[in-house]
């Protein structure tokens, strides 16, 4: 059922105002908001989605509560779950077919059930809603809440926020279309990633907002490199060689083992993540996230050095790199089921190859008890990574690239809708156009460890179009104008309304 989250203030707007890089886009919201926040006053805006923990969304949340309501918006999250077996299990089915993948049909029953655990809902919904509220479902997972509050004649105000998309027509995203489509007309408004990822039925009521980060929060703040260090430590990913500031995390990384188990990341021995080139992907466990290509196109890249032209001391980088598989621990991410089964074809891949090979890749459950934690952990190891890597078969946005981008970090992404509005090939880091072609994934691994200058070059040209476009004083502003649009709409209507009634 939904359940209401709890979000702190955390960071307060003027403290933003005291780094230099973030006055300007800090500048254009307070401009903004002057002007669209009396536009909405009065109203409560509620944003629901599927999970507290794990993925984007998830991430993004609590920070823009918090900005909303220091600008003086009235603004609540609610997480909606269900204890129905099956219903994530579906709703990942349909988030395959967004991307093009699976199976294109959709049984009775399986409508049935995500019709039944999005009406119970709704009905819980009710108790918090007031008329004239305004209500952001985001992604398909509960979808169908609008389109039951509709029905049963709740005077809200409807967004549905679509995080995930293909710039593709194929008989998997219409399956996945004309399944949601009566779910989604329902909104007054429907907010996407990208213009490709609009569906025809929605073109007029659609608008185009980024996903973004805060350049303040614990996964993305700056580390000074004894905290670096102590985090690292914190989270047994190094050996303790020297006293650190804080104590060890009550959960730690764990990382997969020889034998099969996931144990200390520091069995056999530490990583050696402050000594070698590391080449490093973090993102949930799923297949569309192009891990196992990933790891291939490494090992490929060790097994035929020889065969890519590289100098003496490019040899020996490509010798000592390693590779770094991170995500978070499945257990917590309660609206991914595929989680499990992805870390096991890893691990089956992993177990297959030569003992030398398995100790230059760590594949890492990330720990979820703790927000704080998880977020640092991520910084750090974006942090002491050489290259930073987004191979995803399909990707929604990618925020893991932003992170990068804002970190002066060398990215290496792919070539799909959500990374390429981002990443720029050859200017803001290096775009893989197949990232199931194993040969092309190992060679962009070399060509970006083989050649540092171009990689000073894209790591800061990768931050300045973070801090131009994809910072959340941005998304803020965007959503700020949509929700003052909607109501604008609304007011327009009731006068015409008026006065079509007068004049009768």
């Amino acid at each position: 059922m939904l359940k209401l989250v709890q979000v702190k203030e955390g960071v307060k707007l003027a403290d933003y105002d005291l780094y230099a890089p973030l006055a300007s886009p800090l500048r254009e919201l307070y401009t903004e908001s002057t002007t669209l926040i009396p536009k909405i006053k009065g109203k409560k805006i509620w944003m629901i989605n599927s999970t507290q923990h794990g993925g984007g969304v998830a991430e993004m949340m609590p920070r823009m509560i918090s900005l909303f309501r220091q600008l003086g918006v009235d603004c609540d999250w609610l997480v909606a779950t269900t204890e129905r077996k099956g219903f994530f299990s579906f709703t990942k089915k349909i988030h395959n077919l967004i991307h093009s993948e699976g199976i294109p049909e959709i049984a009775k029953e399986e409508k049935e059930l995500y019709e039944i655990v999005n009406k119970e809902n709704a009905e819980v919904l009710k108790s918090f809603v007031k008329p004239g509220d305004v209500v952001i479902i985001h992604d398909p997972q509960p979808l169908a809440i609008g389109y039951f509050l509709k029905e049963d004649n709740i005077p809200v105000h409807l967004i549905w926020r679509c995080h995930i998309g293909h710039d593709k027509h194929t008989d998997q995203t219409r399956a996945a279309w004309n399944f949601l489509k009566p779910y989604a007309q329902v909104y007054s408004y429907s907010v996407f990633s990208a213009t490709e990822y609009i569906p025809g039925f929605l073109t007029g009521k659609a608008r185009i907002i980024h996903p973004s980060i805060d350049p303040l929060d614990h996964k993305n703040r700056d580390l000074p490199i004894y905290k670096t260090v102590g985090i690292l430590c914190n989270s047994k990913l190094l050996t303790e060689y020297q006293p650190v500031l804080t104590p060890t995390f009550p959960d730690t990384v764990k990382r997969l083992q020889s034998d099969g188990t996931f144990q200390s990341a520091l069995l056999p021995s530490d990583m050696g993540l402050l000594f070698k080139p590391a080449i490093i992907q973090i993102s949930r466990w799923d297949r569309l996230k192009g891990f196992l290509e990933l790891m291939k196109g490494f090992v490929y890249m060790k097994q035929n050095k020889n065969r890519l032209k590289i100098s003496e001391r490019d040899l020996r980088q490509t010798e000592l790199c390693q590779l770094v598989l991170a995500g978070p621990d499945p257990e917590y991410v309660e609206d991914d089921p595929e989680g499990m089964e992805v870390i096991n074809e890893l691990k089956n891949e992993f177990l297959a190859l030569p003992r030398e090979l398995q100790a230059s890749i760590a594949i890492l459950k990330l720990p979820m008890k703790s927000r704080k934690h998880n977020e640092l952990i991520v910084n750090v190891l974006q942090r002491v990574a050489t290259l930073i890597v987004q191979n995803s078969i399909r990707e929604g946005f990618g925020l893991t690239v932003t992170e990068a981008m804002w970190k002066i970090k060398a990215v290496i992404g792919t070539a799909t809708c959500g990374i390429h509005e981002q990443l720029r090939d050859g200017i803001d880091g290096l775009l893989i156009k197949d990232p199931k072609n194993i040969e092309e994934v190992a060679v962009k691994l070399h060509y970006a460890l083989a050649y540092p200058k171009e990689r000073d070059v894209w790591q800061y040209n990768a931050q300045k179009r973070v801090i131009e476009q994809f910072l959340i004083f941005t998304q803020i502003r965007k959503w700020l104008s949509v929700i003052s649009e909607i109501n604008s709409k609304i007011t327009t209507q009731y006068l015409h309304n008026l006065k079509s009634t007068s004049s009768s």
